[in-house]
């Protein structure tokens, strides 16, 4: 796993700790008010020591959803944690998943700064985003599987400041939904159900 460790140590750790990125294992969260930022590099487990193929994992936590829901705070925090995640093709490449490969015949100096390239679109592109507010954007993300569900952590975050004014949020959502039957509906209306308790 040369190259893997290499690119790993020397090219995208100190990236994303410039960044103001802290590294917990194998993912780099930044933590602003409300949320956690976490970047999580994905690497193909048929690497050898000279031939690597990875991609990134790009998420937000929400701790007060998790509260909300009775879940217990995450002391680290990883990709599967994250309430939003996709892969760097949905969020930047309209869905095509997308991987780098260092192969043999690849110079690894070209690897190398395609490797900057996807870090540095990360890190800009998550600079844009330092409050809930900024973070409705998302739902614009058509390519993106779990993007559309902001507006829920949205409302949560709402309600912890005013319950009524999270109560409408979760309300408008649950109304624009096509499907009143589906998981989600169902995730909606029973939130907006225990929020009407704390009235």
């Amino acid at each position: 796993m040369k190259i893997k460790n290499e690119i790993l140590k020397e090219t995208i750790k100190p990236l994303f700790k410039l960044n103001g990125f802290k590294v917990s294992g194998n993912h780099f969260n930044k933590k602003e008010e409300d949320f956690v930022k976490v970047v999580n590099p994905q690497f193909s487990q048929f690497n050898d020591s000279e031939n690597v193929r990875l991609t990134f994992n790009i998420g937000f936590y929400f701790p007060l959803t998790n509260e909300f829901k009775g879940v217990d705070s995450l002391k680290r925090i990883s990709i599967d944690d994250c309430q939003i995640h996709e892969r760097y093709g949905n969020v930047f490449l309209e869905g095509v998943d997308t991987w780098l490969e260092k192969k043999e015949k690849i110079d690894k100096q070209d690897f190398i700064e395609e490797v900057k390239f996807f870090c540095e679109n990360i890190i800009y592109w998550f600079s844009n985003f330092n409050s809930f507010n900024n973070l409705l954007e998302l739902k614009e993300l058509k390519s993106c599987w779990t993007t559309s569900g902001i507006v829920y952590h949205f409302g949560i975050w709402k309600s912890n400041r005013s319950v009524k004014e999270g109560i409408q949020v979760l309300q408008e959502e649950y109304e624009a939904l096509d499907y009143k039957d589906s998981h989600w509906a169902f995730t909606i209306s029973d939130s907006i159900e225990k929020l009407h308790e704390k009235l």
